[in-house]
């Protein structure tokens, strides 16, 4: 493959209420990063109101292999900073992924017990397997 987007594209990142299903935020699109821009950062500008869910349904838009090889172990890691620190990790497995296709991944992420609101994710990572096919590092600002 010549470049990532060859490879994997994630066409855009929607959240919604787990409980409602309404649409909290959608991405502005362009999120693929090849695994070597670790300098790039993304703004994602949020509503507050997602802090406020107990629970936020992430789903994820992608597109795999446009003319490679199928993904065998497809999934998204995500790493939950505060103040440059991490205090969560999370790893979703999505699996074996057709070459070309078009998929969505959806997963619902539920704060805390005790804890009153969500906390942002601050670095995004796509593997097949063991391989780093996409990174993002994201500083969210939350907007009423």
């Amino acid at each position: 493959m010549d470049s990532i987007d060859d490879e994997f594209t994630v066409n855009s990142i929607t959240l919604r209420s787990a409980h409602t299903g309404a649409t909290l935020w959608t991405s502005p699109g362009g999120w693929t990063r090849s695994p070597t821009s670790t300098s790039t950062e993304r703004v994602a500008r949020l509503p507050a109101a997602v802090l406020a869910q107990r629970a936020v349904s992430a789903e994820v838009c992608f597109t795999a292999g446009r003319g490679g090889a199928a993904m065998d172990a497809l999934r998204v890691e995500q790493r939950v900073a505060v103040g440059g620190v991490a205090v969560e990790d999370w790893r979703f497995d999505f699996g074996f992924v057709i070459p070309g296709s078009t998929n969505t991944m959806q997963n619902v992420i539920e704060a805390a017990e005790g804890e009153g609101a969500m906390i942002p994710v601050e670095v995004l990572r796509f593997f097949d397997g063991d391989r780093l096919l996409s990174q993002s590092f994201v500083r969210i600002y939350y907007e009423d």
